[in-house]
């Protein structure tokens, strides 16, 4: 895909000067940026939906532009979807383990989020340099997060993107989720087909259909898959190629220290039919 960058020094909205590029995704660049005069570092998200838009420097700044006029519905629907994002993660802000944002403003026909910055590597990095964890290490460590989405939960949203890939490994020896990108409120507009958004191995089969009926069992089920990776050191199979061959080994079986009742959890939290998990984040825990 063809990321025109920010560069280093551009400053956005009067303040957040861009230091370096954290990271790019589909609909999406992340940097570090700071205010000038100061040394707290802050991650900053640029709304930039790969492929079908271009950057131009204009004398006010840089400004976005769909390709052509066929990418322009799909590029004011991600827009908006972008600021729903921040304005979810505005209302969590006080929630333990839900990344903190900052400010979220719209400048050059797109728009920002300004979140805290932490420091830290991915769950999937941190699992992959340093082994596997214990069941005991990895519940104290989602004790937090759990109780959070317990509250997100009962708010009417739900995360969809719950993974290895979207929690960060802190130095302060927390974790933290990210990327609520695809949080979607659903108690508003029961009836409305949400948009197809998944992570192969860590979402339920529901996500992969426009109609599929999605709610707190989803996320129960992207945390399930999540912490089985973390004890296994190996992604779950594809959700949706679990219905003709179903490859997934229990964890007690595979010679792991955990209880059978404990493996029996997590492995009813990825049931393959979301009427067979847990309903809810309250009674996964």
């Amino acid at each position: 895909m063809d990321y025109r960058t920010l560069d280093k020094g551009t400053i956005l909205h009067g303040r957040y000067e861009i230091e370096k590029i954290l990271g790019k995704g589909g609909f999406g660049i992340t940097y570090l940026a700071k205010v000038q005069g100061d040394t707290v570092c802050y991650a900053v998200k640029e709304y930039y939906p790969a492929g079908i838009v271009k950057r131009q420097q204009r004398p006010e700044g840089t400004w976005l532009y769909p390709l052509d006029e066929s990418s322009d519905d799909e590029f004011q629907h991600g827009k908006r979807r972008f600021l729903n994002e921040a304005k979810t993660l505005k209302e969590f802000a006080s929630l333990e383990g839900i990344v903190t944002v900052i400010d979220y403003f719209e400048e050059g026909n797109t728009a920002y989020l300004v979140m805290e910055y932490i420091d830290g590597i991915t769950l999937k990095d941190y699992v992959q340099s340093n082994g596997t964890f214990l069941f005991s290490e990895l519940f104290h460590l989602l004790r937090p997060l759990m109780q959070s989405l317990m509250v997100i939960h009962a708010k009417g949203y739900v995360h969809r993107d719950i993974s290895p890939d979207n929690i960060i490994v802190g130095m302060d020896n927390q974790l933290h989720l990210i990327d609520f990108g695809a949080a979607k409120e659903t108690n508003v507009n029961e009836n409305h087909t949400m948009t197809v958004i998944l992570k192969s191995g860590y979402a339920p089969p529901e996500q992969y259909l426009k109609d599929g009926k999605q709610g707190a069992w989803t996320d129960v089920y992207g945390l399930c898959a999540t912490m089985y990776m973390a004890l296994s050191g190996k992604a779950p199979q594809e959700s949706i190629a679990r219905f003709s061959e179903d490859k997934v080994c229990s964890l007690y079986d595979t010679g792991i220290r955990i209880e059978e009742w404990q493996s029996n959890a997590i492995a009813r939290g990825m049931s393959i039919k979301s009427a067979d998990r847990y309903r809810d984040m309250e009674s996964l825990y």
